[in-house]
């Protein structure tokens, strides 16, 4: 939204992914793959914290007065400001390895060797889909998240 070196932001956040989903269907896949248990419980636990997380936070957007701000007399980052920080909150949220490891990568346990190659390469796609989507689309959502009240638009 601030358009300060987007390109950088989308690289360097689907870069993480990639390595996290290859993580996740390599490794830790592969890892509960043996255990039903486990694979069960990735699954339907991994994506009922996400559903339930996700209407938690559908909620607080309608309840609270945040609005988003911005300085525009503030000076643009630098790219290694912007690089550290786009590391430390990617591998620092808990979320990106319940997406990433946990979840992906328990439900490539279900396919055969080359039907997990295409699965892993449609997560793939669909990253890079998605960062290159909220970075060059998101600036045409900047006016709804400057607004104190999310009704109004």
């Amino acid at each position: 939204m601030r358009k300060n070196n987007i390109l950088l932001c989308v690289f360097v956040c689907i870069t993480i992914d990639i390595f996290l989903i290859t993580f996740g269907v390599l490794g830790f896949g592969e890892l509960i793959k043996n255990s039903h248990i486990m694979l069960k419980i990735a699954t339907y636990g991994g994506a009922s914290f996400l559903f339930l997380y996700a209407l938690l936070s559908f909620k607080s957007c309608f309840s609270s007065d945040r609005c988003l701000k911005q300085d525009k007399t503030k000076n643009k980052q630098s790219k290694k400001t912007i690089f550290i920080t786009l590391l430390a909150f990617s591998l620092l949220n808990p979320h990106v390895y319940l997406d990433t490891v946990i979840l992906i990568g328990s439900i490539s346990t279900q396919f055969d060797s080359l039907n997990k190659i295409y699965f892993t390469l449609g997560t793939f796609i669909a990253s890079i889909l998605w960062f290159l989507s909220l970075g060059y689309l998101s600036r045409f959502l900047l006016p709804i998240f400057q607004n104190r009240y999310l009704g109004k638009f």
